[in-house]
């Protein structure tokens, strides 16, 4: 009997298994989909514009990224970006780590419904929740019309489009991707290690300074990272709640693209951010692990 007779007889149920399973025995080939889909959608866009940031008026040159660096808008800009976005990132910190504290802490079902509690804003765009703080903050709205009935205050205080909006609304919008890494990092901790210090006769602060602080610092690191980021990239709260003296990078790219027309110019400035936040990571993971960036437990 041939080999076609065989597999006919096999039936196409017995030719399909022999087919999945020597597919199966590459994991590459089972990655091929995953990959081509990558290609399709992340790798190639970001080729095509690094490509366009190239391209001049007379041809092909780094004539974009000199006019960037020439540019004294886009300097001041950039600093801007870079306070802005360590502000927000420490406020993060500041109160995220106890929140997360607490929730490490607290019995599984109270964990679960604190958990769900900080991750819940996330499923809400940041889009709506910009309008719902500008409702909250301007002139009439409920943080100055408390204030104004209550007599604590005579006219309203300017809330909304200028730093403190735009601090509130970044704030509320990375604190849960802050929270999630420490929490992943405070679990990774071994509770042997803060009784043995109690037995040893420190006390729950000096615990918690000397044993539990450190250990969570890689959590820490990773949550201030990933805030500091998207932060630094960040477009929606900033042109709603920000004033003009506010603009940070990503506004500068809209108003190229949109307003001026200068595409190129554009994907200079994207790409050089882009660089920006490789160079972070690879410091990032130069010292810790990249892993707990995503919410995974470090070893």
């Amino acid at each position: 009997m041939t080999l076609e007779q065989s597999s006919q007889a096999a039936g196409p149920g017995t030719v399909f298994t022999k087919g999945f399973q020597r597919a199966t025995s590459s994991p590459w080939m089972l990655l091929l989909p995953v990959i081509a889909l990558y290609a399709l959608v992340l790798v190639y866009p970001l080729a095509w514009l690094l490509g366009k940031s190239f391209v001049t008026e007379t041809g092909y040159g780094l004539a974009n990224y000199a006019q960037v660096f020439d540019t004294s808008v886009f300097a001041s800009v950039v600093y801007r970006s870079f306070v802005i976005a360590i502000e927000v990132t420490v406020l993060c910190v500041l109160i995220g780590y106890p929140l997360a504290y607490v929730i490490h802490h607290s019995p599984p079902r109270v964990r679960v419904i604190m958990t769900a509690a900080v991750v819940s804003p996330v499923l809400v765009g940041a889009l709506i929740r910009s309008f719902a703080w500008i409702a909250i903050l301007e002139n009439r709205g409920i943080i100055n019309s408390s204030l104004v009935a209550s007599g604590i205050i005579e006219a309203p205080i300017p809330l909304v489009y200028n730093r403190v909006g735009l601090m509130i609304g970044m704030v509320n919008v990375m604190l849960p991707f802050c929270v999630l890494p420490m929490v992943a990092g405070m679990r990774s901790i071994d509770p042997c290690l803060i009784s043995a210090a109690n037995s040893l006769g420190a006390s729950p602060l000096r615990g918690f300074i000397r044993v539990f602080l450190p250990l969570s610092i890689q959590g820490v690191s990773a949550g201030a990272l990933l805030t500091f980021l998207l932060s630094l990239g960040f477009y929606i709260t900033p042109a709603l709640l920000g004033g003009r003296k506010d603009s940070m990078i990503a506004q500068i790219i809209q108003v190229q693209v949109m307003n001026l027309g200068e595409f190129s110019i554009a994907a200079a400035m994207g790409w050089l951010l882009m660089v920006v936040t490789i160079l972070l990571l690879l410091a990032y993971g130069r010292f810790f692990n990249l892993g707990t960036l995503f919410g995974s437990q470090p070893k």
